[in-house]
């Protein structure tokens, strides 16, 4: 290859080394091979999960991106053509050199929902192997029966939650909490949504008490090779972010872990913050209303009154700190009965009075913990 292409391919290249730099946590690898004569070398850069692996010419070695990119490009001149594909979860980059010209191809597809699967914002087809890590499909490629329910509950989820992500600065990486993570599988579909279809860099950080569901995920983010996931065993109140929280999201966090996860948000600054509450029980052993008694005489309607009283705290406490908020089912009750999902987004304005949540606690004769929890 003559020195005017190589210098060009050098130039390209570095551009590939930029957008690495950018999209590391991304990155699924390099491939292609240079050609000699009518004799082909193929090559691979990948990451194994602890280092970075050229295999060319029958040889690996093991090193630093940078270093192993350079010199697989810096060969090019003994060859008469080069092929070369950067691939990333945001898309792929074709590069082909020989001695006529450089050309370079962007191939960013987006991972479409296919005919057949309209009903889905997640293609079950495109998220095959998410799904099967997740153990959410059988053997024939199909949603399994048992966990249908679940992802008709991330899908919706995620549906009103992307109007909100859309607002974000688009020129950096999203930073999103899943506090009370469970067993992350909601951090996982908004993983692939927000790289594999909305093409944006992201951060994905899931906290949770429980030891086991978080090396439980951990596993999954390694066999799926999503790097740009981290979890923590933690209390959700003395983790320390190490990020800004652009995103705080919560799904069913059992009790009063649902306030521990509003509290997180609202005392880190999150942007938005996405709840979709569990059971309720702190306000049904002191719930009452010596003018109203006939609220409290039937037990069922007892607990879906303290139930509903919960969630508008919840939701005037939000606004008293900032946020404007709305409240709607994500998913039908058929799916399940705990179908509420409190949207926040931080407003212009900086705080509202707190004459709401104050008549609350007096009239009913409540002490809620959010009131405690937030600096």
């Amino acid at each position: 290859m003559n020195k005017q292409a190589v210098q060009k391919l050098k130039l390209l290249a570095s551009g590939i080394l930029s957008r690495f730099e950018e999209n590391k946590d991304l990155f699924l690898e390099v491939s292609g091979s240079c050609q000699s004569g009518t004799v082909s070398y193929p090559f691979s850069l990948i990451f194994d999960g602890e280092q970075y692996v050229l295999t060319f010419q029958k040889e690996s070695t093991r090193g630093v991106f940078s270093e192993l990119f350079h010199s697989l490009v810096s060969q090019a001149n003994l060859y008469d053509e080069l092929e070369l594909t950067y691939a990333d979860r945001t898309g792929r980059l074709m590069l082909r050199a020989d001695n006529k010209n450089v050309t370079t191809k962007s191939d960013n597809k987006v991972a479409e929902v296919s005919k057949g699967e309209e009903k889905h914002l997640i293609s079950p087809k495109a998220a095959n192997k998410l799904l099967t890590v997740l153990d959410f499909v059988s053997d024939n490629g199909k949603l399994k029966n048992t966990h249908v329910r679940k992802f008709t509950q991330a899908e919706h989820f995620i549906e009103l939650l992307v109007p909100y992500l859309k607002k974000l600065p688009s020129d950096r990486e999203i930073m999103v909490y899943d506090l009370a993570c469970g067993k992350s599988y909601l951090s996982f579909f908004l993983n692939f949504y927000l790289c594999d279809v909305m093409k944006r860099r992201c951060r994905i950080i899931g906290v949770d008490i429980r030891e086991d569901v978080v090396e439980a995920s951990k596993k999954i983010r390694d066999e799926l090779k999503y790097y740009n996931m981290d979890f923590y065993c933690a209390d959700i109140l003395e983790f320390a972010p190490p990020t800004r929280m652009d995103v705080a999201i919560s799904l069913h966090a059992c009790d009063v872990a649902t306030d521990f996860a509003i509290a997180a948000a609202v005392n880190n600054g999150a942007q938005i913050a996405a709840i979709a509450p569990c059971c309720h029980k702190e306000f049904l052993p002191t719930i009452g209303n010596e003018e109203m008694p006939y609220l409290f005489e039937n037990g069922i309607f007892k607990k879906r009154f303290s139930d509903l009283l919960t969630d508008i705290y919840r939701v005037k406490t939000l606004e008293e700190h900032g946020y404007s908020v709305t409240a709607t089912e994500f998913v039908s009750p058929l799916e399940t009965p705990k179908n509420l999902l409190i949207l926040a987004e931080k407003a212009n304005h900086s705080t509202i009075s707190n004459e709401a949540t104050r008549q609350i606690k007096q009239t009913f004769s409540v002490d809620p913990i959010l009131e405690k929890l937030i600096f």
